[in-house]
């Protein structure tokens, strides 16, 4: 049985449809891109996963739990930990403190800090290179420094899945890489990760499942091989593309982009 199971799930805002029919499957231990155009439904299906929203219809199931149900509530967050897309800090915590509260949510009831889990929110900031940030208020951090947080924070909360939408969005590409590098590492380690990303290169390198999701309902999921080609790519995002392999890594350029002169117009 599937780690994550979806069937026919539709969901709207207002008279707004962002998807309908939506089924798919994944494995337990995959790292899987999710991608698309703005408004394609990228954020709303990690929220679905989450339980932060209800679907207009159809089921999710995870871990054999479905978000309405009582069971799947009781134990979210044992279960998942969600990275938002913007998440904007109204008290001045220290980063120590915010990553910390991941533990409160594993352990929701007459939690007391424990050394163990002083030693695992030391790791999780080690992991997204946040140490240096331990002391200071999640309010004086930019954009990029505080998704870190957040991250380590989820990864903290020591769940067998992790749903980040775009967790990389403000961050440079020193820390890009780093951080990819360091959910590849629980990636080895059996997490299930399911990241939202505009990144098609970097998602090509390191993920190895991929969702690509359309307007319409389009979608597209399987092995990143499989799924990133210039013929989905193109039904998805309208645009012509070339993929090239470059020792063993792929990569996406739109065609027109390609030599000089020319200009984009999409």
């Amino acid at each position: 049985m599937s780690f994550i199971q979806i069937q026919n799930l539709a969901f709207s805002y207002g008279g707004l449809r962002v998807f309908e029919n939506l089924s798919l499957e994944i494995e337990q231990g995959r790292f899987c891109g999710i991608a698309g155009p703005n408004g394609a439904g990228k954020s709303t299906l990690l929220e679905l996963l989450a339980g932060h929203r209800k679907p207009s219809s159809g089921k999710i199931r995870i871990g054999g739990l479905s978000p309405a149900g009582g069971g799947f509530k009781r134990s979210i967050s044992q279960l998942a930990a969600f990275v938002p897309q913007e998440s904007t800090p109204v008290f001045g915590y220290t980063s120590y403190e915010i990553v910390m509260m991941a533990r409160y949510f594993r352990n929701r009831r007459f939690f007391f800090e424990q050394e163990e889990d002083r030693k695992i929110v030391q790791e999780a900031m080690r992991q997204t290179f946040t140490e240096d940030l331990a002391s200071r208020p999640i309010t004086c951090l930019s954009g990029g420094e505080r998704q870190r947080v957040y991250l380590a924070r989820a990864i903290a909360q020591e769940t067998p899945l992790l749903l980040l939408d775009e967790p990389l969005s403000h961050l440079d590409l020193k820390h890009q890489i780093l951080i990819y590098e360091a959910l590849k590492r629980l990636h080895r380690e059996q997490k299930t990760i399911l990241m939202a990303t505009h990144d098609l290169n970097l998602a090509a390198q390191y993920c190895d499942w991929m969702i690509l999701m359309g307007p319409g309902g389009r979608l597209f999921s399987g092995p990143v091989q499989e799924i990133l080609t210039e013929e989905n790519i193109g039904s998805i995002y309208g645009i012509e593309c070339r993929v090239y392999t470059v020792e063993g890594m792929r990569f996406f350029i739109p065609k027109a982009a390609e030599g000089e002169g020319k200009r984009a117009e999409y």
